[in-house]
């Protein structure tokens, strides 16, 4: 799938395109895409930070056990 207004190819991508399926099956909505994507951003703004990364887990976790996988 192309990303929106990508130029390049679809067999040359430049952008990130993420799938939000196993997030809404766990019954988040656009609080927790926002929470989310805040999540992505900070470990794509400092990628070698280790504190960021601990807390980016911590949240990611956080969300995982307010929103379980329903069964």
């Amino acid at each position: 799938n192309m990303v929106p207004g990508d130029l390049r190819s679809p067999f040359d991508p430049s952008g990130l395109r993420l799938g939000v399926a196993s997030i809404t099956t766990r019954g988040m909505k656009e609080a927790e895409m926002a929470e989310l994507a805040a999540v992505i951003n900070d470990v794509l703004d400092k990628p070698t930070s280790k504190a960021v990364i601990s807390q980016a887990k911590k949240r990611i976790r956080e969300l995982a056990n307010k929103f379980p996988i329903p069964n």
